[in-house]
């Protein structure tokens, strides 16, 4: 049985998971969330973890992040939302200082931590090499074979 999301319920603390079939709106709650993030969190992309599985899926979702941040600034901006729900209850929201919040994301959306499962391992085991004790010369094959010594 599946359910959906509650964008606006949806706790911003912690870790959440969003896991489901292809094409049942995980993208779309992802990037509703990340927006709300920005707004109501005042964090900024290098400060939000999204993980995925694939660079396919990376790359896809950094560009789907990015143009919900621009989807949400306009509709602010215009007071328009169309048919998007999402942007429908954002606007509503009058969220303070939504149009500054939106676009310093937008123009640092560079730093976006958006990453593989296995990328994020990666830059983690590299930048904290010292405190894994492993090489900071430690390449990806290297990783896959010693990942179960490290954990």
């Amino acid at each position: 049985m599946s359910k959906s999301l509650p964008v606006f319920k949806a706790p911003l603390n912690g870790i959440s998971l969003v896991e489901a079939s292809a094409g049942t709106g995980k993208t779309y709650n992802i990037t509703s969330l990340y927006v709300r993030a920005v707004l109501e969190k005042g964090l900024e992309p290098s400060q939000i973890l999204v993980m995925t599985f694939t660079e396919a899926a990376t790359a896809e979702l950094k560009f789907r992040l990015r143009s919900r941040l621009k989807e949400s600034l306009q509709a602010i901006k215009d007071d328009e939302a169309g048919n998007d729900v999402f942007l429908q209850k954002l606007i509503s929201r009058d969220y303070e200082d939504a149009e500054a919040k939106l676009k310093s994301a937008i123009d640092r959306f560079d730093e976006a931590a958006v990453f593989t499962i296995h990328g994020f391992c990666s830059r983690l085991l590299t930048e904290y090499s010292l405190q894994f004790g492993v090489s900071p010369t430690l390449n990806c094959l290297q990783i896959n074979q010693n990942c179960f010594r490290i954990v």
